[in-house]
């Protein structure tokens, strides 16, 4: 998966964090896709007065369970363009998930581009 640094930082800026988070979402099941994975994603935005976002990820047989905060959500989007995403593949990568070695993955995972 192709993904413009120039692109992405301008929808971090501009989109609101809803739209934004379903977007980094549709990047993460395409690039599961592309790696040749069966995937399905699901995800509960939270209500007024919920504070997390709970996300499921079903990869064939495996089952992988990432919680965030809203907060933590917004806090990326407005730190780097690239942050939520790095978390999320942070927490998919520590289940062992092979992943292409896509520019995708390259722009999350380059030593300069580290968005803890």
């Amino acid at each position: 998966m192709r993904i413009l640094h120039v692109q992405r930082e301008i929808m971090a800026k501009s989109m609101k964090v809803k739209p934004f988070f379903e977007y980094v979402m549709g990047c993460v099941e395409t690039e599961l896709g592309e790696s040749g994975y069966d995937v399905m994603v699901f995800y509960n935005w939270p209500q007024p007065g919920e504070r997390d976002i709970s996300i499921t990820l079903i990869l064939g047989t495996q089952v992988i369970n990432i919680g965030i905060s809203r907060a933590e959500v917004e806090r990326r989007k407005e730190y780097a363009p690239f942050a939520l995403d790095w978390l999320i593949w942070s927490e998919i990568r520590m289940h062992k998930i092979k992943i292409q070695d896509s520019q995708y993955m390259q722009t999350l995972f380059q030593p300069e581009r580290l968005n803890k």
